[in-house]
């Protein structure tokens, strides 16, 4: 039970902060306005890439650690100690290491966002160390309650704010007091009966060097990873391209990474559930789940690719206005992307069967060609050359994926014709809607009708995808109707 109601609030706490983030998004490039929009949106990704870069793995220690010491007490403390000790330490060189940043990248020294940006900046990498801290003890409902504290409290003062002309430092002030106050909730003590406090037990000394590896893997992971898949391209706008370019890019990058995190919370409880199998030596079955999986999600990904390119304009001025016009295209190309995330399930049976070289290898590769081909294509097209290098990434991160899934797993982890068809019903949708410009509703229809077309042309080795995916569900639901029922009886 502990497990489903862990997994509930996890996925409770994703969808509050994804959802919340996205709204306050929209909110503050309305009054704050094309330029000062742009500005905020370097000085956020500069709060999360010097922390990535000045962590040195932290956080992934801390959600390990933390949960593999939860029972043993005085490891426990022991491990708190370490932690603490090195999370001021960041916390004091993130503070100071942020505002220099935003000076030498924005070319312009002043005191007052200078003190925003590390009050911003501190109060961020208190919260991430934080929120590892209680996802590695399993406190998952106080993070939920955290990150509904930040969206209450910043949305609740978006609202206060005027109309337009706002300027980039109230928006900042917001947003640091917003989590500050998160990262107050999130603290609590460690959760260490009293009679286990004065206990000296033998080999409770960590093995710091065990610590010490662990941490660099992992940071160097995360920083890559990040670097590919978190916004990485977004210093190449801001220097090539200017502030206002970089809020139309933001613009459409939010509501592709909207599609993005719906898509990958239908993935949430796949990768544990996979590495159970696997580790069970049930093999075949894994991979007979991972190809289903993968045609699900090869489905609903060319849905919510499809469904951007259409209404790319009516989402663009619906959410963030006219004044983000010039995002459509943007948004377009950019959904293009999402086609490449149906690889999830054979990218995690990799991980499992490589030990995690091939993630590392595949984020190395994403990385380098992702600014080689950014730098090259933002001269030339601007911010739609720079969305073509992120879709161009994604979609080939996702080929290599499925080819060596094919090659060190099994022929039939995946079966590529489902995903030959998408990329000819996208290239379909692409060419019908390049000839001309369409009303809503005939694009509409067009939707509709490629909607249908996917769910019966997509097959498995046992009929059409949706029809299994539809089947689960309602025998689920039968089940857990079925379990109430008994419970009351």
């Amino acid at each position: 039970m502990s497990l489903i109601r862990n997994t509930v609030w996890s996925a409770i706490a994703a969808i509050v902060m994804s959802w919340g983030r996205f709204l306050l998004t929209i909110l503050l490039a309305r009054k704050l306005g094309v330029s000062e929009f742009g500005i905020f949106t370097f000085s956020q990704w500069l709060v999360d890439i010097v922390f990535l870069c000045l962590a040195f793995g932290l956080t992934g220690s801390a959600s390990r650690f933390f949960a593999e010491f939860r029972t043993r007490y005085q490891k426990l403390v022991a491990f708190e100690r370490w932690f603490l000790l090195r999370s001021l330490a960041v916390v004091a060189i993130v503070a100071v290491a942020s505002p220099l940043a935003a000076i030498a990248f924005n070319g312009e020294a002043s005191l007052k966002i200078g003190l925003l940006q590390a009050g911003w900046s501190a109060a961020a990498a208190v919260w991430a160390l934080l929120l590892a801290r209680a996802q590695g003890l399993q406190r998952f409902k106080l993070v939920a309650l955290s990150n509904g504290v930040y969206i209450a409290i910043a949305l609740s003062g978006c609202a206060l704010l005027p109309k337009e002309g706002v300027d980039v430092s109230s928006a900042m002030l917001l947003v640091m007091v917003a989590t500050a106050a998160a990262a107050f909730i999130m603290w609590q003590p460690l959760p260490i009966p009293p009679h286990e406090r004065m206990k000296e037990v033998e080999g409770s000394e960590l093995n710091h060097r065990i610590l010490k590896i662990f941490a660099i893997n992992i940071w160097i992971s995360t920083l890559v990873s990040a670097l590919v898949w978190l916004r990485g391209e977004i210093i190449i706008v801001r220097l090539e391209l200017g502030v206002s370019e970089l809020a139309i890019y933001s613009a459409a990058l939010s509501l592709a990474g909207i599609a993005t995190q719906g898509l990958m919370l239908f993935t949430g409880a796949v990768g544990p559930y996979l590495t159970e199998t696997w580790g069970a030596g049930k093999q075949e079955k894994a991979i007979i789940l991972c190809r289903r999986i993968t045609d699900i999600l090869t489905l609903m990904a060319a849905i919510l690719s499809i469904f951007l390119i259409l209404f790319a304009p009516e989402l663009i001025r619906f959410t963030f206005g006219s004044a983000y016009a010039k995002a459509e295209v943007t948004l377009a190309i950019l959904s293009l992307g999402t086609i490449g995330l149906a690889s999830a399930a054979p990218n995690h049976l990799l991980q499992i069967r490589t030990n995690g070289v091939f993630a590392r290898n595949a984020n190395f590769i994403g990385i380098i060609g992702l600014f080689v081909t950014a730098i090259f294509l933002v001269n030339l097209v601007g911010i739609d050359g720079v969305a073509v290098s992120r879709a161009l990434i994604q979609i080939g991160v996702g080929i290599f994926t499925f080819c060596f899934s094919r090659h060190l797993i099994s022929i039939k982890s995946v079966y590529l014709n489902n995903q030959l068809k998408v990329v000819l019903v996208t290239c379909f949708v692409i060419l019908f809607n390049s000839i001309g410009e369409y009303s809503f509703y005939l694009r509409l229809l067009e939707f509709l009708l490629i909607t249908v077309v996917l769910i019966f042309w997509l097959r498995d080795d046992e009929g059409l995808v949706l029809s299994r995916l539809l089947c689960r569900l309602y025998v689920t639901g039968a089940l857990v109707k079925f379990c109430i029922y008994l419970r009351k009886k």
